[in-house]
C-alpha cells in the first residue's frame, strides 16, 4: 500500500566516488555518509531524531567536490578525503569530531588528484588505510597517501611505465608487505591494471629510504589474461587477483581467479561459473575482517547479487600447486548438481556504494532506478551479518516537514482489548525497533534506532496504527 510520509528523496551525483559510507563512532557506530549532490556540493548525510538530514561539511562556506572517500585510522578516527572542484584539483583532508568535520592541514598541498580508491593493510599488527589515485595532469603517475607513525598523512608517488597509461584504466592496489615497525607501514604493493582488453600485474616497492613525496619503483611482474578481462581486483595474497571474465552480455557470469605461476609469466585463469546469474555490468568487492572477498554485482536486469568467499584451499593450475579461494555453493533443483551460487537480494538497482572498512557486516547503499519516471529512485542501505547471512534493510529519505510524499509502506494495525474483549482507548504504550527505521504514527514521522522508543496511545477504538517504509 501507499502512505503519505514526510521526506525528500536524496539525489547524489551518479559520477564515481560520490557516496562514502562510514560508521560514526560518535553515534554508536550508526552508518552515515559523505555525499556529493547533483550540483557538486559535498554534504554530510547524518541521522537525527526526525530522520536523515544533510549537514554542511564546512559551516562557513559551501564545499564543492568531485570525488570523496572516507578512511578509518587504526585508532578509530574517521577521515574524509575529497577532491576540491578547483583549478588544481586539490586533495583535502577533514576529520570527523563530535561537533562536525574539521579541516586538517597536511603540510605540503596535494594537487592534481583524480580517480580515488581506498585499501587497508592487513590487520597485523594494525590496519592502516591507503588512499590512491592518479595525477590528473599526467598519464603515468600513481599517487598514494597513508598514515605515518605520528598519525599524519604521508604522500608518495610512482612513475608508471610509458606503455601503461592510467587514464581510462582500472587499477587495484593491495599491500603485499609491511615493515616491522609498530605501525606496520607498507613497503610493497601488488597492483592489477586493466586497460581496454589488456591486463597487467605490477609490483610497487619503496627504496631503502623513501621520504614524503619521493618516487617508488614500479615493475611489471606478469600479465593478466588478455582479451576478456572486464575488471580485476588485487587479492590479499601475492600473485593472486580476482575479476570477471567476459562471457558476453546476457550470458552467465564467469567469475575468475587469476594466479601467477612465476614472475614475468601470464596469469592463469581459474573460472568460477555462476549458473543463472547474468553478466555483471557493475561490481564492487568487499574484503572482510578475515580478508575474504564478497563480490556484489548488478546484472543487465538491474538485479543485485552477492558471491561470498568461504575460505581457501590448496589447488593446482597446470600442475603447479597454489592457494585458491573457495566460494558459496548450492544444489540446483533441476539437475541436483552442486554449483557456485551468487545470491540475489534486491532489484531495480542503478548504482552500488560500499563501505570498504573490513569488518563482519558489509554495508551497501543501493541507488535504485525508478522505471516509471525513468529517473533516480529511492536509496536503501543494506547491511549483512556474514555469520548468519541475515540482511537489515533501511530506506534513506531526507526528513522534511514541508514536503509530504506518497511512498510504498507496510501498515500495521493492532487492537488493545481488556479481559472482556472491550477495546481500551487512550492507553499509553511505547513503540520500539530492533533496527533503524522511520515510522509514521498519526501523521507524524519518527526515526527509531535500536534502544530508542516513541510514546504512543491507542485511539478511541483501542487501535494503534503505524506504517513503515517498504524496502521492496
Amino acid at each position: 500500500m501507499q502512505d503519505v510520509m514526510s521526506g525528500d528523496p536524496l539525489r547524489p551525483s551518479l559520477s564515481k566516488n560520490t557516496v562514502a559510507l562510514f560508521a560514526n563512532p560518535f553515534k554508536s557506530g550508526q552508518t552515515e555518509a559523505l555525499v556529493i549532490l547533483d550540483g557538486g556540493e559535498l554534504v554530510h548525510l547524518e541521522r537525527s531524531a526526525a530522520g536523515w538530514v544533510l549537514a554542511p561539511v564546512d559551516r562557513e562556506k559551501k564545499t564543492m567536490a568531485s570525488e570523496v572517500i572516507v578512511a578509518i585510522s587504526p585508532n578509530g578516527v574517521v577521515w574524509g578525503l575529497y577532491i576540491a572542484r578547483d583549478a588544481r584539483t586539490t586533495l583535502i583532508f577533514v576529520r570527523l569530531a563530535a561537533d562536525g568535520w574539521k579541516a586538517e592541514p597536511t603540510g605540503q598541498t596535494q594537487t592534481d588528484w583524480s580517480n580515488l580508491k581506498l585499501v587497508y593493510t592487513p590487520p597485523t599488527p594494525v590496519r592502516i588505510p591507503v588512499v590512491y589515485g592518479s595525477r590528473r595532469a599526467s598519464n603515468d603517475v600513481l599517487k598514494f597517501v597513508y598514515l605515518d607513525h605520528d598519525g599524519k598523512w604521508c604522500a608518495h608517488w610512482a612513475q608508471m611505465p610509458s606503455d601503461s597509461p592510467l587514464p581510462n584504466a582500472d587499477i587495484s592496489l593491495y599491500p603485499a608487505a609491511v615493515d616491522s615497525t609498530p605501525n606496520s607501514l607498507p613497503t610493497r604493493f601488488r597492483m592489477t591494471y586493466v586497460h581496454r582488453d589488456e591486463g597487467r600485474y605490477f609490483e610497487v616497492s619503496k627504496g631503502l629510504a623513501v621520504l614524503p613525496s619521493q618516487s617508488w619503483d614500479v615493475k611489471n611482474i606478469g600479465n593478466l589474461l588478455q582479451g576478456n578481462v572486464v575488471v580485476a581486483t588485487a587479492a590479499p595474497i601475492d600473485r593472486l587477483a580476482l575479476g570477471v571474465l567476459s562471457a558476453g552480455i546476457g550470458q552467465d557470469v564467469n567469475f575468475g581467479v587469476f594466479y601467477s605461476l612465476g614472475e614475468g609469466s601470464t596469469f592463469k585463469p581459474f573460472r568460477i561459473p555462476l549458473p543463472g546469474v547474468p553478466y555483471f555490468e557493475q561490481s564492487v568487492t568487499f574484503f572482510d575482517a578475515n580478508q575474504l572477498a564478497h563480490v556484489y554485482g548488478i546484472d543487465g536486469g538491474r538485479t543485485v547479487s552477492v558471491l561470498h568467499q568461504t575460505g581457501w584451499e590448496q589447488g593446482s593450475l597446470d600442475g603447479v600447486g597454489c592457494l585458491l579461494p573457495t566460494w558459496t555453493k548450492g544444489i540446483r533443483e533441476d539437475t541436483k548438481k552442486t554449483v557456485y551460487v551468487a545470491v540475489p537480494f534486491t532489484k531495480e538497482a542503478l548504482r552500488l556504494h560500499l563501505d570498504p572498512f573490513p569488518d563482519s557486516s558489509p554495508t551497501l547503499l543501493v541507488v535504485h532506478w525508478n522505471s516509471q519516471q525513468s529517473d533516480i529512485g529511492d536509496l536503501t542501505l543494506y547491511t549483512q551479518d556474514l555469520l548468519t547471512g541475515r540482511w537489515s534493510i533501511e530506506p534513506v529519505r531526507l526528513a522534511s516537514g514541508a514536503r509530504q510524499v506518497a511512498v510504498p509502506c507496510y501498515r500495521t494495525q493492532a487492537s488493545l482489548v481488556d479481559a472482556s474483549g472491550v477495546p481500551v482507548p487512550d492507553y499509553a504504550m511505547r513503540l520500539t525497533a530492533r533496527s533503524y527505521v522511520q515510522v509514521n504514527v498519526a501523521g507524524t514521522a519518527h526515526f527509531l534506532t535500536p534502544g530508542s522508543a516513541v510514546e504512543i496511545k491507542t485511539d478511541r477504538l483501542g487501535r494503534v496504527i503505524f506504517s513503515t517504509l517498504a524496502s521492496g
